[in-house]
């Protein structure tokens, strides 16, 4: 169930990617406008999880997925009905107060369950999850705008959160069992995060997460435009075309599966970093030369997604391990810088598009490198391994 939960959110994001060219029309408005929706979006969702994780690590995880999904499926029927560009910025950006529910609580809740060593195998099916679900969610959206229209989307989104608030009710049991015994305060609240970002292992591999999460979900932004209208892709085209890369994720997180009790997972993570890097930077260098294809767009995304594959599952292990007692606080950070880095990258999108591929170009290699860049310098200074116990004696 916890790769339920994190799928929402993403699978949220993008399925309605393949029909923003034609929501333009719809709504009557501008595709930088329609990008926008996509900014609130993410935006939204890295905001509430600095709320959802500190409730969650004083109430429960339960209580707090039950009220996330609630207001996911009213919000999403909501955006069903729509009929301009404002509406659907404020239907997008409750969804999204919704959604993130799912993914901060499936991290937290295998920080309950499990120690170090078993949650970085957790993590890389939940890391699948987390990559696959933007790549699904075009795949099922082009399909569902040519078959019923754009507003079968968000009805099938409201109908996925009764299934999953159907599955909480039902059979998710309390995974936080220190939580009868604390009390939420502002202080605490405060304190846990201060100690959760005084942390060099965590912000070293926080970095580098939200580098490659956030990279992709700013190619997500870009690529529609450029794969539909320059190349000419239909969207249930380019929902295939997005789909296929992740058979690169799968071979990343395939390859920690199986090496990381060999190689280790510092090695891994260095390995990731190099990839992501040689996938933004080839796809920038590629567009720049004018080669606009399909080749040209997704064999660097391809890279890039075999270095997420390495990355996630072992990069969430790192950064959680010193918070045994605050998961709740350390996954809603990770979560919004993870999110909060795709919303920025979404905004440089809406600045650069001039209907080139200029947006595409730019916008994941600058991530890209800015995020190698911290992860480097911070653990550079001793972030891979020697502080964490050090650090989680402090948390909570």
């Amino acid at each position: 169930m916890a790769t339920c939960f994190t799928a929402l959110g993403p699978v949220t994001m993008s399925m309605y990617t393949p029909a923003m060219p034609e929501l333009a029309a719809a709504l009557t408005t501008t595709p930088s406008l329609v990008q926008l929706t996509l900014t609130v979006y993410l935006v939204g969702f890295a905001g509430a999880q600095l709320v959802y994780g500190p409730f969650s690590d004083a109430m429960g995880r339960r209580p707090v997925l039950i009220a996330g999904l609630g207001l996911y499926v009213a919000a999403s029927a909501a955006a069903s009905l729509v009929t301009g560009i404002w509406g659907m910025m404020a239907a997008r950006f409750v969804q999204a107060l919704g959604a993130c529910a799912g993914p901060a609580m499936a991290r937290a809740i295998v920080r309950d369950l499990f120690g170090e060593a078993a949650s970085a195998r957790v993590y890389a099916l939940i890391g699948m999850a987390i990559s696959v679900a933007p790549a699904i969610g075009p795949l099922l959206g082009g399909h569902m705008q040519g078959w019923f229209g754009w507003r079968s989307i968000f009805q099938a989104q409201a109908a996925f959160g009764v299934v999953l608030l159907a599955g909480v009710l039902l059979g998710l049991k309390e995974s936080n069992l220190h939580h009868r015994v604390r009390r939420l305060s502002a202080r605490a609240v405060v304190r846990n995060y201060l100690t959760v970002a005084g942390s060099r292992v965590f912000l070293a591999h926080a970095a580098l997460i939200a580098c490659a999460l956030g990279g992709l979900l700013t190619f997500v932004a870009a690529a529609p435009f450029v794969l539909i209208r320059l190349v000419g892709l239909s969207p249930g085209g380019y929902g295939w075309v997005a789909f296929g890369i992740t058979v690169a994720y799968f071979a990343g997180s395939v390859t920690t599966n199986r090496t990381v009790g060999r190689v280790g997972p510092d090695r891994l993570l260095r390995l990731g970093a190099v990839a992501i890097l040689a996938g933004g930077l080839g796809l920038c260098a590629l567009l720049s030369f004018g080669l606009v294809g399909v080749p040209a767009v997704m064999l660097p995304m391809a890279v890039w997604m075999v270095g997420m594959g390495l990355v996630l599952p072992n990069g969430l292990a790192k950064a959680m391990a010193p918070f045994p007692q605050s998961a709740g606080a350390a996954s809603a950070l990770l979560g919004f810088l993870q999110i909060g880095t795709g919303a920025l990258g979404t905004l440089l999108v809406a600045a650069l598009e001039d209907g080139t591929p200029r947006a595409l170009a730019l916008a994941p290699a600058i991530i890209g490198v800015v995020g190698v860049g911290l992860f480097a310098a911070l653990a550079g200074g001793g972030a891979s391994g020697g502080d964490g116990d050090r650090d989680g004696r402090h948390a909570g």
